[in-house]
């Protein structure tokens, strides 16, 4: 407290930093951190025998003016610890994690686990905390390999832990209906899932990869003109109000197209198909071939490919997935929804490359003789291409949630699937070798994560029955295994998670 007759310095003149273990953890003015005394600069949990060191520095902020004159900060640094019981699941599941990044038991490599290989005993088996994590509150943890202390059963059903989440929630995954001693033994079949069912009817537009989606623009055909006639492509539109106008434009001649068109396929995407450079509607190419036919969108009314793309992944529609896993949630799990929490199932339906991303960046590449210019969505990027698996969820349209605090609340119930990555976190891949993986069931499965948009279909990502991810056409029937995410406060009750013994879960809401 001030001595009688001080005034106190206003908290938007104080600087201050807060270090810990050498790295900064915030910066900015003590306004930021809350009213006065209730100041919060830092927030966390402490593992037992972990110790952290702290520096903190208060200063005048360099844009502080006149008011600071005369003025006094004097400050009490507090810090309030809670001992957590020891049979909450979050803590039992990061009581057994070691970082990614480094060597451990189960990892010989110095730089940690390489997602681009199956998990082993010298490649991941067990639980780990993804290390972009470790300095969060929360850090997430997650399963890998052939694990079998990870069962649970919940709300009458076999489940096993994927990872948990930011928010101290645990992340399931449906297995099945217990014996009838209790055990959750299921590994493999049919048993493991609650049916199957397409991801959704229709799979000729880019909006059949939305776990909702809105306006569907389908695949068009046009076929090349007769040898002699010049066809204009453009790089971009514009609308005059009653028709389109090619801009940066190139043409090309039937005859010449098995070489024309991978030039026209790097950015001359637009085309009335025609010797004009104007329209009343026009075509997005989305596919090019060395011969007829070329594939495309068909745009109006003024609408360029982004707005096409933000109509398409409007969530206004439920997929046919999304129709079965809420109806199975309203019948078998309603009555534990408030032992649950609210969190993020990402339909991440960004694109990573291809002649569907902006036209300001690299859009196109040239993959053979015969085709060009798949589209590719991010978690192909990250999960087929560079084995650099992520649990962020970018744009929050993508982001599916009850609540729209965190999410784009469309979710009826808060229950979804597991996305690619986190498949790849648990040891599956691309190339086959993941039967390997807890997740694995010897079944065709699907997860939440769009893949590709070929020439006429969309793909989205699931398990194949040899363990590997792999791209499904969106209309194919495959198995469905809901995930839930248990609440923070999800306590243990019994059992030591092997399938004979699975956890069972206490929950105070």
């Amino acid at each position: 407290d001030l001595e009688e007759g001080q005034t106190r310095m206003p908290d938007d003149c104080i600087k201050y930093q807060l270090i810990k273990d050498g790295k900064e953890v915030s910066l900015g003015l003590l306004s930021a951190t809350g009213a006065n005394p209730g100041r919060i600069l830092d927030t966390g949990n402490v593992s037992a025998k972990k110790t952290y060191q702290y520096e903190l520095r208060v200063w005048i902020d360099y844009d502080a003016g006149n008011e600071v004159m005369g003025t006094r900060f004097r400050g009490q640094l507090r810090i309030e610890a809670v001992q957590e019981t020891p049979d909450r699941l979050y803590r039992k599941v990061a009581s057994k994690a070691v970082l990614d990044n480094e060597a451990s038991e189960f990892v010989s490599a110095s730089t940690g686990i390489n997602f681009g290989e199956a998990p082993s005993d010298t490649n991941g088996k067990g639980v780990y905390t993804l290390s972009s994590t470790k300095n969060d509150n929360y850090p997430v943890h997650y399963y890998r390999g052939e694990v079998n202390d990870n069962n649970i059963k919940f709300g009458g059903f076999c489940w096993k832990i994927v990872r948990t989440t930011n928010t101290g929630g645990v992340k399931l995954i449906y297995n099945g209906t217990p014996d009838a001693s209790g055990a959750c033994t299921n590994t493999t079949g049919e048993a493991t899932q609650i049916g199957k069912s397409a991801f959704n009817s229709s799979y000729t537009s880019p909006a059949d990869v939305g776990y909702m989606y809105g306006t569907r623009y389908e695949v068009q055909l046009k076929t090349l003109p007769t040898t002699g006639e010049q066809w204009i492509y453009g790089n971009d539109v514009e609308w005059d109000g009653s028709k389109y106008i090619l801009k940066d434009t190139i043409s090309s001649n039937t005859a010449n197209w098995a070489t024309d068109y991978k030039i026209v396929a790097t950015k001359y995407h637009y085309s009335c198909f025609s010797t004009g450079n104007s329209c009343s509607e026009v075509g997005y190419i989305h596919y090019f071939s060395n011969s007829s036919p070329i594939y495309y969108l068909k745009l109006t009314g003024g609408k360029d490919i982004e707005d096409a793309k933000r109509e398409m992944f409007t969530n206004t529609n439920d997929s046919r997935m999304k129709q079965t896993i809420d109806n199975w949630y309203a019948s078998n799990m309603v009555e534990y929804t408030d032992k649950l929490e609210d969190t993020i199932w990402c339909n991440d339906r960004r694109i990573d490359r291809g002649p569907l991303k902006s036209k300001d960046e690299d859009s196109s590449i040239i993959t053979g003789n015969n085709r060009t210019d798949y589209t590719f969505f991010n978690a192909d990027g990250r999960n087929v291409r560079t084995y650099n698996p992520s649990i962020e969820c970018t744009n929050k349209n993508d982001r599916f949630t009850v609540s729209d605090k965190i999410g784009n609340g469309k979710l009826t119930y808060p229950v979804a699937l597991l996305t690619a990555d986190e498949l790849t976190l648990a040891g599956h891949g691309s190339n086959g070798y993941s039967n390997l993986s807890y997740l694995y069931t010897n079944q065709s499965s699907w997860i939440m994560s769009p893949r590709a948009f070929g020439s006429t279909s969309i793909y989205a990502f699931g398990i194949h029955p040899d363990g590997a991810i792999y791209d499904y056409l969106v209309s194919n029937p495959n198995a469905i295994r809901p995930a839930i995410s248990l609440a923070s406060t999800a306590t243990v009750a019994d059992g030591d998670g092997t399938a004979a013994n699975p956890f069972t879960i206490t929950t105070n809401s």
